[in-house]
């Protein structure tokens, strides 16, 4: 599974950051980054928590 990000719409509010620190980091820019974009299986639940909760609707998960 594979987590995607919008840079488009997304605002960087740190929500997803929140969540889960060892995915997902604000850079000193200001910017998302996403360290690790793979994702198993095992972690589905959890992450599409994490996708509902972005404000800006800026991640989407795909298989």
């Amino acid at each position: 599974m594979r987590i995607i990000h919008s840079r488009d719409t997304c605002r960087a509010l740190g929500v997803c950051e929140s969540m889960d620190p060892d995915r997902f980091e604000i850079n000193d820019e200001g910017v998302l980054e996403v360290l690790d974009d793979e994702a198993p299986e095992s972690e589905r639940t959890r992450l599409e928590n994490i996708v509902r909760a972005c404000p800006t609707r800026s991640l989407s998960l795909t298989d």
